[in-house]
């Protein structure tokens, strides 16, 4: 069970292992994993969501953070050391999945906004999946924007975070394909305004 921590919520790991928290979520994973990366139905317990919860936050931190330096970055260093330290989620963040089945075996699209040089981003959008699996990373430092991604609903996104309290019949009832996985990638950038990078 999650425990709720001031403005961030921390997902509890097994802390008896020097493995990194990539290769406990495989760990934890295995057997559904592949399944889901492979497109296959799979039930995500707790266990394996808060897994996949914290492979994405970490892929979205490196992503930003590996960019150019120069760069106004969304997620702070506090936030960062606070995740690498406790797992704790940043506020305002939720997390979809998605069922792909198009051309591209490998995929990734980070948006932030407004990106400029002396402001950090307010808003910070991460698509990325691989094979038939896409995750969809979306976090904003103003409340008004919480509304667009609470708003996300239907039947080609699950909600894996904020946790739904139950577990998750993986896949999706409907599948998205190329066209598709363009507006998923978008969609945040053309509510709000952003950058592609």
């Amino acid at each position: 069970m999650p425990e709720v921590s001031g403005p961030t919520q921390t997902i509890r790991a097994d802390r008896g292992t020097s493995r990194s928290p990539v290769s406990v979520a495989q760990g934890r994973l295995s057997g559904g994993s592949d399944m889901a990366f492979r497109g296959q139905k799979t039930l995500l317990d707790e266990t394996r969501q808060g897994s996949l919860v914290r492979w994405a936050v970490k892929t979205a931190m490196v992503n930003e953070f590996t960019g150019a330096a120069a760069e106004q970055k969304y997620f702070t260093e506090a936030e960062r050391l606070a995740f690498r330290d406790s797992y704790a989620i940043p506020a305002n963040l939720w997390i979809w999945l998605a069922r792909y089945d198009g051309v591209l075996p490998l995929h990734s699209l980070q948006i932030r906004a407004p990106k400029t040089a002396d402001k950090r981003p307010t808003l910070y959008s991460l698509t990325f999946g691989s094979n038939f699996f896409v995750m969809q990373v979306f976090a904003c430092r103003e409340d008004r924007f919480c509304r667009v991604a609470e708003a996300t609903q239907g039947s080609r996104l699950q909600q894996v975070y904020p946790s739904p309290s139950a577990w998750i019949s993986w896949p999706p009832e409907t599948t998205i394909d190329d066209a598709e996985l363009q507006v998923l990638d978008y969609r945040f950038a053309r509510v709000i305004g952003g950058t592609v990078e």
